[in-house]
């Protein structure tokens, strides 16, 4: 068992080395360790300090190495403005190392994605904190540009589906996974009137 206030600590730690020594510890997590931490995350996530951990190092942008040079902080801030025409084009510029860090930011994504939805499911009759963190987790990922596209790829969904169908063996969960499924639909539904 995990103390609350040590994963606390952790968070914090964690944090601090993402911003003073982030391209150094990024390539040991997600090239070196191959996004293992997120399995080790995951096991914890009913601790509030590692939900957002986990939240944190799932909003990493990678961004091309000319791109660094232009901003400081790679994978906190966007400019909205500049990302949208330019996607495509700094694609081509990432190096080979960048590339593998985002094949394993996404492979990990959805195996988080996956995970978390079984904490809303049957499968988590007795844990009301791990089915909260991960709501929590899920509904982060909503609003993240990186994150929700693969909260809302058709396995994803449809899981999700499944979930909210399960009224009677999911009681306690029901009404988290029926928000998350509310609020998917609401963000397509504002991305729409944002085209027209």
């Amino acid at each position: 068992e995990l103390l609350p206030i040590l994963c606390g600590y952790f968070h914090k730690v964690m944090g601090q080395l993402l911003l003073k020594q982030k391209t150094l510890f990024l390539e040991y997590l997600l090239l070196e360790r191959k996004g293992h931490i997120f399995h080790g995350l995951l096991n914890h996530i009913e601790h509030h300090s590692i939900a957002l951990l986990l939240i944190t190092l799932l909003e990493v942008n990678i961004v091309p190495e000319n791109a660094k040079k232009k901003q400081r902080i790679t994978w906190d801030v966007r400019d909205d403005s500049e990302s949208d025409g330019n996607e495509e084009t700094c694609e081509t510029e990432l190096t080979a190392d960048q590339k593998k860090m985002k094949e394993v930011l996404a492979e990990q994504g959805k195996m988080v994605v996956s995970h978390l939805l079984d904490c809303l499911s049957p499968k988590n009759q007795d844990d009301i904190h791990k089915a909260l963190n991960a709501a929590t987790v899920l509904q982060e990922f909503v609003e993240n540009e990186n994150c929700f596209p693969i909260l809302t790829e058709k396995s994803s969904l449809n899981k999700l589906v499944q979930i909210c169908c399960q009224t009677e063996n999911n009681k306690q969960n029901l009404p988290y996974a029926l928000t998350l499924l509310s609020t998917i639909i609401n963000q397509f539904i504002e991305h729409e009137k944002s085209f027209l």
